[in-house]
């Protein structure tokens, strides 16, 4: 959902590009090549992110950075494909990029906004903490989550263009969500029409959508990052 202003205010915008704004990615060469042209397109470089930075989740490119000397940048934090796209949402919507990760910044009240819109709840039901990257991250009760995923699956309403375009970008370049080895780049290319995406402490997004049948969100979490998620709540559109 936090690319979804992006995908609404840059409908042409390669698949590769907005799948990268929805990544928690490995930071391998290739995953930096996306984010590199992602971020040219709002005239921003690697100074502008405000995600901080760590080495690369993947081992291999994390061993060729130390093999070189090299430290790691911003582009290398998982989350910079996403501040890249919130960046250019800025630009096109004539926001400033300054502050973009503030909670007050047009931005982020922008995404505040489509989160309670697409899970039926009022705003003041989303609250807001702070992101290990350090953006908002909206809270909400799993079934609401559920209820916004499963308009991911299946799109309608004024925002069905957006949701539609992070769909197929997210199953059209799994590797780019996340990279080798991880679940969702696995799961993808393993069941036609399912979107995953993992996030912090296992919780993971399940959109799952095939042509003319009923679609489903699904959102679970485990407690203390365990594997086996200890709840699931489904939403079925």
């Amino acid at each position: 959902m936090q690319a979804l202003p992006l995908a609404l205010a840059v409908p042409d915008l390669p698949h590769d590009e907005l799948a990268i704004a929805c990544a928690s990615h490995a930071g391998t060469p290739a995953h930096l090549a996306v984010v590199a042209r992602l971020l040219a397109r709002s005239g921003s470089t690697a100074a502008d992110l405000r995600c901080g930075t760590h080495p690369p989740f993947d081992p291999d490119a994390a061993a060729d950075l130390i093999r070189h000397g090299h430290a790691p940048t911003p582009l290398h934090h998982n989350c910079s494909g996403k501040h890249a796209g919130m960046l250019l949402a800025c630009v096109r919507l004539g926001w400033p990029r300054e502050g973009y990760t503030e909670p007050s910044h047009p931005v982020q009240r922008r995404i505040r906004e489509l989160h309670a819109q697409l899970a039926g709840v009022p705003q003041e039901a989303v609250v807001a903490g702070t992101d290990g990257c350090s953006v908002p991250a909206f809270a909400l009760p799993l079934q609401a989550t559920a209820r916004i995923f499963a308009a991911l699956a299946s799109p309608g309403g004024a925002h069905a263009g957006g949701l539609e375009r992070i769909f197929q970008a997210m199953t059209a370049h799994p590797f780019l969500i996340a990279g080798p080895g991880r679940l969702d780049t696995t799961l993808m290319p393993l069941v036609p029409g399912l979107a995953a995406k993992m996030g912090p402490k296992r919780s993971t997004a399940s959109p799952y959508g095939i042509p003319d049948m009923v679609r489903w969100g699904l959102r679970s979490r485990s407690v203390m990052g365990e594997s086996a998620p200890d709840r699931t709540s489904p939403w079925r559109s």
